[in-house]
């Protein structure tokens, strides 16, 4: 499985609806923390394994998927959302520093 590649709104309604644990970096494409941030949830992204609890990383232009994002609240970027039994259960508005702070918040 490819990890941390753009998705569509619609791949992204799919990929929620498995259940699955999914992380989704909200970004727009003009944001400048935005840009600061995405070496470094790509690298998350390239970090995972696949296993019986995969967890899946994506990124979603919010100029390409606004009815998700205001379904979802999304009105600041970067937002991150971690998906899971099709739910968002937990959401951070703004850039991470690292991979690490990224990783202590999902796993918080």
């Amino acid at each position: 499985m490819n990890k941390g590649i753009l998705i569509t709104e619609s791949e992204l309604r799919t990929k929620i609806s498995t259940g699955e644990r999914v992380v989704v970096d909200f970004f727009a494409t003009w944001c400048g923390p935005c840009a600061r941030f995405s070496p470094i949830f790509e690298e998350f992204a390239k970090g995972l394994t696949e296993g019986e609890n995969e967890t899946s990383a994506f990124k979603l232009d919010v100029d390409e998927g606004p009815a998700l994002c205001e379904e979802l609240g999304v009105s600041s970027v970067p937002t991150v959302i971690i998906f899971e039994k099709s739910r968002a259960q937990k959401k951070h508005i703004g850039a991470f520093a690292s991979v690490n702070e990224l990783k202590k918040w999902i796993n918080e």
